[in-house]
């Protein structure tokens, strides 16, 4: 397992470092084009309304107040399928930026908000990673010893570039401090190790120059 696999692994086994960007300024901006288009096209489904319903075409003056004549306007010689298409659209659309409940709320109110724009609030409330679990998270790609990961497409970058200034933490509760635990753990016990080496070292010179003496 290498690459992006190896590091979601990491991420699923220990959430502290599970860090990702927020991508603020594009969700801002995703819902700023689903809005202008949404806004053209309900333009556009009332125009087409009003027209229909001053035609003198009978089938068309019905589309208003008859959907299975509005859904077969495309399919009908001589229909104006414009409307239905434009609202096909609108729907597809509205997927993405609908109408719905949210759990958090009273399932017998009526108020609704917009999905896109809860998730979008959601992320930018998102505090962003601790910075030592960051460290740790860098440290673990960059060892040969650890993860030792080297991504080589665009997103290469996400973790070390300190331009990159939106990423979140996606683990909102009180984490441990994994860098910190990476040092009592692995790096401690080497250095004792090696300072024990020294000391002994020492020590058994110690002894060797008092016997000489």
């Amino acid at each position: 397992m290498e690459g992006h696999a190896k590091i979601a692994l990491l991420m699923g086994e220990y959430p502290e470092v599970a860090i990702v960007r927020r991508f603020g300024a594009l969700n801002a901006q995703n819902l700023l084009y689903m809005q202008a288009e949404l806004t053209v096209l309900e333009a556009r489904l009332r125009e087409y309304s009003v027209e229909n319903e001053a035609s003198s075409d009978p089938e068309r003056q019905a589309y208003s107040r008859d959907w299975e004549a509005l859904h077969s306007s495309s399919s009908t010689e001589g229909g104006d399928g414009r409307q239905w298409e434009t609202m096909l659209r609108v729907r597809d659309l509205l997927k993405q930026y609908s109408r719905f409940k949210p759990l958090c709320l009273d399932q017998n109110t009526d108020s609704h908000l917009d999905e896109a724009v809860l998730l979008h609030s959601m992320l930018t409330k998102m505090k962003g990673p601790r910075a030592s679990n960051l460290l740790f998270l860098q440290e673990w790609m960059e060892r040969p010893t650890m993860g030792n990961v080297y991504l080589l497409g665009a997103d290469r970058e996400t973790w070390s570039n300190p331009t990159i200034s939106d990423l979140i933490a996606l683990d909102q509760q009180p984490a441990k401090d994994m860098f910190l635990q990476w040092i009592s753990e692995s790096v401690l016990p080497v250095y004792h190790r090696v300072m024990g080496r020294l000391f002994k070292v020492r020590s058994l010179r110690s002894l060797s120059l008092l016997d000489l003496g």
